[in-house]
């Protein structure tokens, strides 16, 4: 089974417009986190998923960021560049290291770059 890009930039949106504790958003959210990493084929799709997982936090976020971290450790290059996913999407297998790269990076800093933006608001209330 594969990821839906599609489903991740959803579940992205979704999260940004405090949707993300919906009981649909959540079911699509544990489908997608359920799925192992390495099955994956694009480091769009697991950026999109990791953007809106980590906007829902708790324990979603937290299984799939174990999981994440140790697939992706696995992908760098000693050179640190990251190689391509092993069954990756057409488009994709026509990019290069730059490529793959920017988007293992992008990926890493979700937690640098975007603040759990609803989850601050709860507890300041």
């Amino acid at each position: 089974m594969h990821f839906s890009i599609l489903t991740n930039i959803g579940i992205f949106c979704l999260a940004l417009a405090n949707k993300i504790g919906h009981p649909s958003v959540k079911i699509l959210a544990e489908f997608a986190s359920s799925v192992d990493v390495a099955q994956t084929q694009s480091y769009y799709s697991i950026y999109y998923l990791n953007l809106g997982l980590f906007q829902g936090g708790g324990n979603i976020w937290n299984d799939w960021n174990k999981q994440f971290r140790t697939f992706i450790v696995k992908q760098q290059n000693k050179d640190g560049s990251f190689m391509m996913m092993p069954d990756a999407v057409k488009w994709e297998e026509k990019l290069n290291l730059n490529y793959t790269t920017a988007m293992a990076v992008l990926s890493l800093e979700v937690y640098y770059r975007y603040l759990p933006i609803y989850q601050l608001v709860k507890k300041d209330k």
